[in-house]
């Protein structure tokens, strides 16, 4: 969403600055707070308007939990603060009351490269998933794309099964899933059977991590959320000596 021309969401000015090239300058402030609105009202000053231009503005908000997840991977606890990601992913930031003067001074010093975020934040993101419906689909576009698949077997009428999708909802356990290739496989489907034995599985809901190299790990049974974490994780950083053909 766009308001007066700024952006009030950190994925849309990523996808902008992607699209041009050009420097995000975020705006992080507190709805409550009276310095934030002094700063909001230097960002409306002309010369900062002028020198805006070019650069993707973006305003978030510390009542967001998502946007202050974000603003942290740049060392930002508190609002206000005012924040330069340049296209290199380096950054400049400045904590605290700043006036129009003071924003200018921060714009011509902020020159890239800059620090470099943290990468252990954790940063929400949309999460819309494509599950493949059929084996030799995931498995070609993990070939192509040279990464993991991660297999699910379901069968419609079972209740564990269908917990099971759902715990894939959660946002911890979409984010070890984001670097595979998905597929979900219904046991109703006989060739489906085939390759639930094929990977030594004898039942549903069951879960298979294989690697571009073939080896792969399963999960047989309905577990926690975190559990399911755990094995994909694991999974995914040490892979079996088990090998299929498939």
């Amino acid at each position: 969403m766009s308001l007066g021309g700024w952006v009030n969401d950190y994925v849309a000015a990523e996808q902008r600055q992607a699209e041009r090239g050009e420097p995000i300058f975020i705006f992080y402030k507190d709805h409550l707070d009276p310095l934030s609105g002094r700063v909001d009202q230097a960002l409306r000053d002309g010369d900062v308007k002028s020198a805006l231009a070019g650069k993707v503005a973006c305003k978030l908000v510390k009542d967001y939990a998502p946007d202050r997840a974000y603003v942290a991977q740049y060392g930002v606890d508190r609002a206000p603060a005012i924040i330069l990601v340049h296209p290199d992913g380096t950054y400049h930031a400045h904590l605290g009351a700043i006036n129009a003067a003071g924003i200018l001074a921060f714009l011509e010093r902020s020159k890239p490269p800059g620090e470099r975020p943290r990468q252990d934040a954790y940063i929400p993101r949309p999460f819309d998933p494509k599950w493949h419906s059929t084996l030799d689909r995931a498995t070609e576009a993990a070939n192509q794309q040279g990464k993991p698949t991660l297999i699910v077997f379901k069968w419609w009428l079972g209740a564990d099964d269908w917990k099971l999708m759902r715990a894939f909802d959660a946002p911890e356990v979409q984010r070890v899933v984001e670097g595979c290739v998905l597929c979900r496989l219904d046991y109703d489907y006989l060739p489906n059977r085939n390759h639930l034995r094929t990977f030594g599985l004898t039942r549903t809901p069951a879960v298979v991590v294989r690697h571009p190299d073939g080896s792969y790990r399963t999960l047989e049974g309905l577990v926690p959320p975190d559990d399911l974490v755990r094995f994909i994780r694991d999974a995914l950083s040490s892979p079996s000596s088990q090998t299929n053909g498939q």
